[in-house]
């Protein structure tokens, strides 16, 4: 490349870097407070009525108690289980409560006494009101839509509870056949009784098997038994797929590509293929939108699922299959209000926190669970307590401020307010780090070339001019001429244009940059180590003006290199003495 070309993109190149720039890492995209409640359990998760259902476990993580607690904090809601309360010992879904607008139900099964069934045991499961109160239970409901005494309903352990409201309780007959019942939980309705079994197998014999209700859809399938050469029962579907609350068919299942399918959300389902359960997704027309190749998927909701890979890592995606959020954790529990709950593992303590849809953390991976968000809010265990995560909308971010506009400013940075004035007024750049991202270099030292710059922009705002560009023979020569032809430096330093200033080069550089009136006496001040080379009349104009100071051991360091950052400092004293009424307090 030619030259004087190469010159002249290096000095645009400078200009444009006094542009703000993006931030390197996106802000978060949410606040949240801490709020205590003095409950506590050692898991917690979201109700759909915005409720969060807890529990406790001890060492062995056998269950000890469970409960409800309200948005506002408060525990309305508690249950010890008893010596049948399902399987003991066992932790999994059946220990939360779910709710759905003002009822709240209870998964875990209520032992209800000895029955005649292939179990040999009866079970019942509870609705609450959100004040905790006891409305009814599943047995009462279904002894009333079949008008039937409720002692002669016999119901399994195992319950499902949707998204749509509806509860799934199976029911015996005699002992021998087994119905499911889909109750509505806002009127206590049962919406469809649908005959699954048997209890003893046979061959011919019919089977129907039926999940939660999901966006109006059950998943299902129907078959029947066939006897091997083995003598064992086989199963051979007649059909499988989803039907509505009526139990009207309404999608099918390829059963020769699928062995599970589960249940709807944002338009997809789960869907397993026979070789070591691999997931993917199907839609409402049965088309597989997102291949079977993760060793776990969620249901989908609002958009988003998370998956975890081959590898035992879990991540987000959205409803075509792209990843949203990195596959990179050791744990997810699901989405909720522009949060996705994340988490990782060490030495099998596990934490949980929350990121926005940038993967920026919102709520720092510190709590051993946590729940999804919800009108506003999640719930988190801390310390063995839960407390209320509270969301806001975090306030945009500047993107003039220095600490966004360059990766390597903290926002903290003791020369933040410093640097900010100099860039504001735009007297410093940036630099572009090798992964192409805006970097002040702070703690790099300064050259004469750079200085060059700053006293030729701090020259020029003082004029109420800009630095003309020209063509030269180093990339600051537009930068380095202006200031001779402005008296403001002389030709001593053009053959050190990379070398490093030093504290007595940079006051004659600053003492010069202003017209003399500006540097006005503010203080007395003296030296023990003033320099023989002519540069001490510069210091003493910066230090009687309060534009640069010595140490507490009374020395100036005249031999001492100077940093990016102090420049910013000594460029924020000059703008105050440009500018009076706008100044800062001296560091």
């Amino acid at each position: 490349m030619n030259k004087r070309i190469l010159s002249i993109c290096l000095a645009l190149a400078l200009c444009l870097s006094l542009i703000p720039a993006v931030a390197f890492a996106e802000a978060p995209l949410y606040t949240y407070q801490e709020i205590k409640t003095g409950v506590k359990a050692t898991g917690v998760s979201m109700m759909g009525n915005g409720y969060g259902s807890y529990k406790v476990v001890d060492d062995t993580g056998e269950l000890v108690s469970k409960g409800v607690i309200s948005p506002s904090g408060k525990s309305v809601l508690t249950r010890i289980p008893g010596e049948y309360d399902g399987h003991e010992g066992e932790i999994g879904i059946s220990t939360h409560y779910s709710g759905d607008g003002s009822v709240i139900v209870d998964l875990m099964p209520v032992y209800a006494g000895e029955a005649d069934n292939m179990m040999g045991m009866d079970f019942d499961f509870n609705l609450y009101g959100t004040d905790g109160k006891r409305i009814t239970s599943a047995k009462k409901i279904i002894a009333s839509y079949d008008k039937v005494d409720e002692a002669e309903v016999v119901c399994s352990m195992t319950a499902y509870f949707g998204n749509d409201g509806y509860l799934t309780v199976f029911g015996y007959k005699d002992g021998i056949d087994v119905y499911a019942y889909i109750i509505d939980v806002q009127t206590q309705k049962v919406v469809l009784k649908q005959w699954c079994y048997e209890d003893t197998p046979k061959a011919g014999g019919e089977n129907w098997t039926v999940t939660s209700v999901n966006e109006g859809l059950i998943a299902y399938n129907h078959g029947g038994n066939v006897e091997t050469e083995a003598g064992y029962y086989g199963y051979d579907y007649i059909t499988a797929g989803w039907m509505d609350v009526n139990g009207n068919h309404k999608i099918s299942v390829d059963t020769e590509k699928y062995s599970n399918w589960w249940n709807f959300g944002s338009g997809l389902a789960v869907v397993a293929n026979p070789t070591g359960m691999i997931y993917g997704y199907v839609d409402k027309n049965g088309r597989e939108v997102v291949p079977c190749i993760y060793q776990n998927a969620s249901m989908f909701k609002d958009g988003y699922a998370y998956v975890q890979d081959q590898d035992g890592r879990y991540g987000y995606i959205d409803t075509t299959g792209q990843a949203v959020i990195p596959l990179q954790y050791n744990g997810a529990f699901g989405y909720g209000e522009g949060l996705f709950t994340v988490g990782y593992a060490a030495q099998y303590d596990y934490r949980y926190g929350m990121v926005d849809e940038n993967n920026t953390e919102v709520v720092p991976i510190q709590y051993t669970d946590i729940s999804v968000a919800k009108n506003g809010i999640a719930y988190a265990i801390k310390d063995g307590e839960i407390v209320i995560l509270k969301f806001a909308e975090a306030e945009p971010a500047d993107p003039n401020a220095v600490e966004n506009v360059f990766k390597d400013v903290p926002a903290n940075a003791w020369y933040l307010k410093f640097l900010q004035k100099a860039y504001d007024n735009g007297i410093v750049g940036g630099k572009k780090d090798k992964a192409g991202g805006l970097i002040y270099d702070p703690n790099g030292k300064l050259t004469h070339a750079e200085i060059m710059v700053m006293v030729a922009n701090l020259h020029a705002k003082m004029k109420g001019e800009s630095v003309p560009m020209i063509q030269g023979d180093h990339w600051a020569a537009s930068f380095r001429d202006y200031c001779k032809s402005e008296g403001v430096i002389d030709a001593r330093f053009d053959e050190g244009l990379g070398v490093n200033v030093t504290r007595a080069e940079m006051a004659y550089y600053f003492a010069r940059t202003l017209d003399i009136d500006y540097y006005t006496n503010k203080k007395s001040i003296a030296f023990t180590d003033m320099p023989e080379n002519g540069y001490d009349e510069y210091i003493m104009r910066l230090a009687k003006a309060d534009i640069v100071g010595g140490f507490d051991d009374g020395t100036f360091r005249p031999g001492e290199e100077v940093t990016r950052a102090q420049a910013a400092v000594f460029i924020s004293n000059i703008l105050d003495a440009m500018m009076p009424a706008e100044a800062d307090s001296r560091m």
